[in-house]
């Protein structure tokens, strides 16, 4: 059984890359991936097999969104089909933090605090994806290889 569900997750996985092979954009068609900063996270995203995925977003959003610490290739799948590809409707980091509703709001009049009210999330996938603690491969040394002394 469990070889029948990877073979069809492999299947949903390649069905995915035809897709985003499909959204390419014509610029960016033939250019490469720029490497990743961090080498331990570049290891760890091969080791995963999400190298074409990776490249595939690039290709259709012109942005490796994924050299942001902490960022891996599931995170920009989320933001990519909740915003699509293109983000330049957020001109800034902090438009984008404002509109995901990841920065605090606090609201004031006259340089006094006045009575918060919920505001309401633009997109709570994007957050809840944003605000997951930091994946193991942005980090210096993967958490399996930490031990316990005894």
């Amino acid at each position: 059984m469990y070889d029948a569900v990877q073979e069809r997750i492999g299947a949903c996985e390649q069905e995915i890359l035809r897709k985003l092979g499909e959204m390419e954009r014509e610029e960016h068609h033939d250019q490469p991936v720029p490497p990743l900063p961090n080498a331990n996270k570049a290891r760890m995203i091969k080791q995963r097999g999400q190298e074409a995925k990776r490249q595939a977003l690039y290709r259709m959003s012109g942005v490796d969104i994924t050299h942001i610490d902490a960022i891996g290739v599931e995170t920009v799948e989320v933001v990519l089909s909740e915003y699509g590809p293109d983000l330049s409707r957020f001109p800034t980091e902090k438009q984008f933090v404002s509109h995901v509703s990841l920065a605090p709001r606090v609201p004031t009049s006259g340089g006094k605090p006045v009575r918060k009210k919920k505001r309401n999330s633009a997109s709570t996938r994007v957050a809840a994806a944003l605000r997951m603690p930091r994946s193991p491969y942005a980090t210096a040394t993967p958490p399996w290889e930490h031990t316990i002394a005894s």
